[in-house]
C-alpha cells in the first residue's frame, strides 16, 4: 500500500493544493497522513461542483473544499488536526469510490452557520437582539445584518426566537 506523508510546512506553503495534489496522486490502496496542525481554508479555496442534497437550499452547486472521486481503499488521516473552513461550504465530497476513510480531525467554521444572541426588547413590529461581536463578527448595511470573517460574508436570512427556560422555538411547548 502506497503511503504519502504531508508535513505542516507543506500545507502552510502550498495551501489546500498540497492536500489536493496528494489526493490526486493517490492510487487505489493508499494512505495519506497529514501532520497534526490547525489549518484554515478560505472560501477562495472552494471549487463548485454539482451535489444535490436534500433538506437544504435549492442550490445544487456546492462550494466544496475537497472533492474525492473514484478512489478505493484510501485512508486520509489528519492526525488530530483542526480544520477551519470559511463560508457556506461543504468541506468534503466523496463520490464514486469505495472504502474511503477520513479520520482524526475536527471541523469548525470561521463563521458558524448559526449565531446566538439575546433578545433585549420586543415591540409590536420589531425586536432588538444583542450579539457578541467577538464570537459572531457582524455589520449592518442598508438595514441588513451580515456576518463575516477574513474571506467570506454571509447575509442573515432567518431568525429563530427560543424561550429562555425551555429552549423551545418561541410559542411551542416542550414535549414531556
Amino acid at each position: 500500500m502506497k503511503k504519502i506523508t504531508l508535513k505542516k510546512s507543506d500545507i502552510l506553503s502550498g495551501g489546500i493544493n498540497a492536500i489536493r495534489r496528494a489526493v490526486d496522486c493517490c492510487p487505489d490502496e493508499c494512505v495519506i497522513s497529514i501532520e497534526k496542525g490547525d489549518y484554515f481554508f478560505g472560501f477562495e479555496d472552494t471549487k463548485p461542483a454539482y451535489y444535490p442534497i436534500s433538506n437544504t437550499f435549492c442550490k445544487e452547486t456546492r462550494d466544496t473544499f475537497f472533492q474525492i472521486k473514484d478512489l478505493s481503499n484510501v485512508e486520509i488521516d489528519f492526525c488530530g488536526s483542526n480544520l477551519v473552513f470559511s463560508g457556506w461550504s461543504m468541506p468534503f465530497a466523496v463520490t464514486g469510490g469505495k472504502n474511503v476513510t477520513l479520520k482524526n480531525f475536527t471541523i469548525d467554521y470561521s463563521i458558524p452557520s448559526n449565531a446566538e444572541g439575546e433578545v433585549v426588547s420586543v415591540e409590536i413590529d420589531r425586536f432588538r437582539v444583542k450579539l457578541n461581536p467577538e464570537s459572531f463578527p457582524f455589520f449592518i448595511e442598508n438595514g441588513n445584518l451580515f456576518f463575516r470573517d477574513k474571506s467570506y460574508t454571509s447575509k442573515c436570512w432567518s431568525i429563530f426566537e427560543f424561550e429562555r427556560d425551555s429552549l423551545c422555538v418561541r410559542g411551542e411547548k416542550a414535549e414531556k
